[in-house]
């Protein structure tokens, strides 16, 4: 399954990343992808489901094995392991 090459050094970290679970700040988010949309600001962008060819982080939980959760008041993305 293809994803938008801006998304791809997320998708290599999370693959490469040992644990179970971790949280990013938006900053540390976009030092690896660079600036994010406006639309990452709403939890839809983030949100766990189908993937969808407009929704790119779809793809990457689909394929990372790790599902997305939003914290909008700090700015961060905690990132958790699905259990297989």
């Amino acid at each position: 399954m293809s994803k938008p090459a801006k998304y791809q050094p997320l998708a290599d970290f999370l693959h490469a990343f040992q644990g179970n679970e971790i949280t990013l700040s938006f900053a540390e988010i976009e030092d690896l992808v660079g600036v994010l949309p406006k639309s990452a600001y709403d939890g839809t962008f983030w949100s766990n489901g189908k993937p969808m060819p407009f929704r790119p982080m779809r793809k990457i939980q689909a394929e990372t094995g790790f599902s997305m959760s939003f914290q909008s008041t700090v700015l961060k993305v905690c990132f958790k392991r699905r259990k297989p």
